[in-house]
């Protein structure tokens, strides 16, 4: 097999509902602005939600998925470029690839995605997940890296609909 290397683009879903709670926020502030001739709030809501928003953005653009010379990484979401925050997971040592969603308690940590495909694997640490979120990529490349998965280890199961 030809070796391939890419990255996962990422889908603008997870920011476009935050991004109209906001515009609607706006939209209301500045309606209160020409009623009331008082810009205070409308001010006030497009400084911060503008920050809070650009952070979150940023924030969440640095979670990245690679895939270069059989092996799969993950960048979680992350202020700093640390290398040693990237998890890498050989193909050859992937144990299982699973569907998963996340229960009240995982989602209340906020510590991985809600729908996401979990590959584990050992390394040199131990054993990993990787978490490609459902939400954060696009459909089409999570199946291309699912069928290069797939292709070189086909006595893995593959979640249903993914290969």
């Amino acid at each position: 097999m030809e070796i391939q290397s890419f990255s996962l683009r990422r889908s603008l879903q997870p920011y476009v509902g935050l991004g109209i709670i906001g515009l609607i926020l706006l939209i209301f502030t500045a309606w209160v602005g020409i009623s009331k001739n008082d810009w205070g709030a409308f001010w006030s809501i497009l400084v911060l939600f503008g920050i809070f928003y650009t952070i979150f953005v940023i924030f969440g653009m640095s979670y990245r998925i690679f895939y270069s010379d059989n092996v799969v990484s993950m960048k979680p979401a992350s202020f700093f470029s640390n290398p040693s925050l990237v998890t890498k997971i050989s193909v050859a040592k992937i144990t299982s690839v699973e569907q998963e969603t996340s229960n009240v308690q995982t989602l209340a940590k906020m510590s991985r995605p809600f729908r996401r495909i979990s590959i584990y694997g050992s390394t040199s640490e131990g054993m990993k997940k990787i978490d490609v979120s459902l939400k954060h990529f696009n459909l089409d490349d999570i199946r291309k890296l699912m069928k290069i998965i797939h292709d070189l280890r086909p006595d893995l199961a593959m979640p249903k609909d993914w290969i």
